[in-house]
């Protein structure tokens, strides 16, 4: 099943029969380059092949559909961060009119706080609000207080209509970015929904072909698929051992590797190789290399093959010739 697991290259079983995997998308852009895959391969070989499910016009429609609520999602990423900065503009904008108040109010209020300063939202402390609810909380009263004090307003400075209509665009921001974050939340649900409807088409897509090629069948990857006949590739040989005999020598032995046909032998002269050198491939567990050069340091590592690919080598093990 495609996307089944979280490593694209783990063996599942099959019987007591190890197969390689087909691809995992895990991410809405492998998703899409495994669906343009799919879709290349059934423009090629779904009429030959006389597919129903996996058509290119079915491909299309799974595609485009995750394009389109992939784009309308990162639009409501967007509109979310510019509702987000804009209550930061505003918090900015409520501040400064709010410490502008407090200045004028000290002029007849008094410098430090008293009960003189009682109602005007600034309650034992004269200190700014650190939070967006404190500065609602202070600018709501505050223009209560210039209300009940119209002696108190100064004309286009401070008055209730001014702190009413910060106060308002304040509100306004933080609603909007509610709205953004819900719109935001709608979007990604419609997007995740399109995804599995793609991951889905594939995998039905898998099924159809399994039913119609055989298991080694080139095909496969003309789809993006792995040929399900293949073995899973073996893991890397354990336990290399690579000992001095004689002068310039190297016996080497190594552990067998489960699902390996055989082995490929590296070896790389220090000073003289740029990079490891293939030097022979055998199914035995063991080998010898002879002829190298004298008074040398000599790296040496293994890799073990199958028809289902080749693994990681060794790590690299170092002998000196004499």
């Amino acid at each position: 099943m495609v996307g089944d697991g979280n490593d694209p290259k783990r063996p599942t079983s099959i019987g007591r029969k190890l197969i390689i995997k087909q691809p995992y998308y895990g991410t809405v852009t492998s998703l899409l380059a495994g669906g343009a895959a799919a879709r290349a391969g059934a423009t090629l070989h779904a009429v030959s092949l006389e597919l129903t499910v996996g058509t290119p016009s079915a491909m299309d429609l799974a595609i485009n559909a995750v394009v389109q609520k992939r784009d309308a999602h990162a639009l409501a990423i967007a509109d979310l961060v510019e509702a987000r900065t804009e209550v930061k503009n505003k918090v900015e904008a409520n501040m400064d009119i709010l410490s502008g108040s407090r200045d004028l109010l000290k002029r007849s209020l008094g410098k430090q706080y008293s009960t003189a300063w009682a109602g005007t939202g600034f309650n034992f402390s004269l200190s700014m609000p650190r939070s967006v609810a404190s500065m609602v909380n202070v600018t709501g009263t505050l223009k209560g207080y210039l209300t009940s004090h119209p002696d108190m307003e100064r004309a286009e400075l401070m008055t209730a209509a001014i702190l009413g209509a910060s106060l308002d665009a304040l509100s306004d921001a933080q609603d909007a970015v509610t709205l953004k974050k819900s719109a935001l939340g709608t979007q990604l649900t419609a997007r995740l929904q399109e995804e599995k409807n793609l991951r889905i088409l594939l995998s039905w897509t898998v099924d159809e072909l399994g039913r119609k090629l055989d298991p080694l069948d080139d095909r496969w990857t003309a789809f993006g698929f792995n040929k399900p006949g293949l073995k899973a590739t073996p893991p890397v040989p354990q336990n290399l051992l690579a000992v001095l005999i004689g002068t310039n020598a190297i016996s080497m032995k190594w552990d067998k590797a489960a699902r390996a046909t055989h082995y490929r032998i590296w070896k790389k002269v220090i000073g003289v190789d740029a990079d490891f050198v293939f030097v022979d491939s055998r199914g035995d567990l063991d080998f010898t290399i002879e002829g190298l050069p004298g008074n040398s340091q000599v790296e040496v590592l293994v890799s073990a093959v199958n028809s289902g690919g080749e693994s990681q080598r060794t790590t690299a093990v170092l002998v000196q010739t004499l």
